[in-house]
């Protein structure tokens, strides 16, 4: 079966507010259906094609697809089992974007499922009347074998994919929220998944390498489980521009961070979420930074590297082997009052209002060793 997918598409733009440009699908299976005992429903050898889709809203690009194809496909409506061979895809073009009222804008192009509130409690009223009306029923015996099949629900929904490869990505990302609006480039984002179970009941391998706003690179890979969630990552960075978090910091502390490059390589493992569980060790540095006064306009802090060698953090504590810093500068200032330059930096938050009934939560304090430090052609 082949379809041009204009034809099809009038049925759906009166439910979304999405147009589309063009996009065509192919798709072929094997099948058997048997409704001897119930409706018993087996795909195999099922491909699937898509070619050239290009979705738009409100005279926005909204999504490009080139290719994407699904192989060796299956599926099991007793079993409730679905399986893919390989999901391939390449050069997906994609934008996204959170509002200023903090909701993705992607959201608002679904159709409104919200109920009607007068007709639930109408419904509602009806029900309670109607049982008041009737009769007290007569107890009969429990059959437990009956009611334990008649409410029983049914088993989720069991997915596997042998092989995802998505590659030549390019996802356009901006986050409206801020004052100071965020823009996020991720491209060329390559991803990669091996083994993949939704029932979680084994680990799957996951390979990320993608480009962060035309200078940086970052690259994962490793193993994640799903149940319980966890994760054993290889995590490397370069080049990584600190201007990202410039509209999340700026608020919160009086400078203006006019540059910053992070790297690192780092070994991540999440062994728990609640209550979060994680360790991070490795190495980590941070280039060219430059940090202002908003209020004097004058150079704050800066240097030219910062070096954090065997970095060893687990939820409680935080040990770092050695700190270097190369070329570091600070301007410290003591008033006549006795307070510094750096003591007003911080922005007054409002309180967060905790319900009476709700204890505080209290934290541990987190064990810090540096085993030492070393500085290079520095200045202040």
């Amino acid at each position: 079966m082949s379809a041009q997918l204009q034809t099809i598409w009038p049925y759906v733009r009166d439910r979304i507010a999405i147009t589309l440009q063009s996009g065509a699908l192919s798709a072929s299976t094997d099948y058997r259906i048997d409704l001897s005992e119930r409706t018993d429903v087996t795909l195999s050898n099922a491909q699937l094609n898509l070619q050239d889709l290009n979705l738009d809203a409100e005279d926005r690009p909204l999504l490009r697809i080139p290719s994407l194809s699904l192989s060796d496909g299956s599926m099991d409506l007793a079993q409730r089992q679905a399986r893919l061979g390989a999901l391939q895809s390449e050069g997906l073009e994609a934008w996204a974007a959170r509002t200023e009222q903090g909701d993705i804008d992607l959201l608002a192009l679904l159709p409104a499922t919200e109920p009607d509130a007068n007709n639930s409690d109408s419904a509602d009223t009806d029900a309670d009347a109607a049982d008041a009306r009737a009769p007290a029923p007569v107890e009969a015996e429990p059959n437990t074998d009956t009611a334990i099949e008649a409410t029983a629900p049914p088993p989720p929904w069991q997915l596997q994919v042998s092989a995802v490869d998505l590659n030549n990505y390019h996802l356009h990302l901006e986050d409206r929220q801020p004052a100071q609006h965020v823009k996020l480039e991720l491209a060329p984002l390559n991803l990669s998944l091996r083994d993949f179970d939704s029932s979680g009941q084994a680990p799957f391998q996951l390979s990320l390498d993608t480009g962060v706003n035309t200078t940086g690179q970052l690259q994962a890979s490793g193993d994640l489980s799903l149940t319980p969630l966890s994760a054993n990552l290889q995590v490397s960075s370069s080049d990584l521009n600190l201007q990202l978090v410039r509209a999340y910091v700026e608020p919160l502390v009086r400078i203006q961070l006019r540059s910053g490059l992070l790297g690192s390589q780092l070994q991540v493992r999440l062994r728990g979420v609640q209550p979060l569980d994680i360790g991070v060790s490795g190495d980590a540095n941070v280039t060219q930074l430059h940090i202002v006064d908003s209020a004097r306009k004058r150079d704050l802090l800066k240097w030219q590297r910062l070096e954090l060698s065997g970095i060893d953090y687990q939820t409680d504590r935080l040990s770092i082997d050695g700190v270097t810093l190369q070329q570091p500068y600070a301007r410290f200032i003591i008033n006549e009052n006795l307070t510094t330059n750096f003591s007003g930096l911080l922005v007054e938050q409002p309180a967060a209002s905790t319900p009476a009934s709700q204890p505080q939560a209290s934290s541990k304090p987190l064990a810090l060793r540096i085993g030492g430090i070393r500085i290079n052609d520095g200045s202040a």
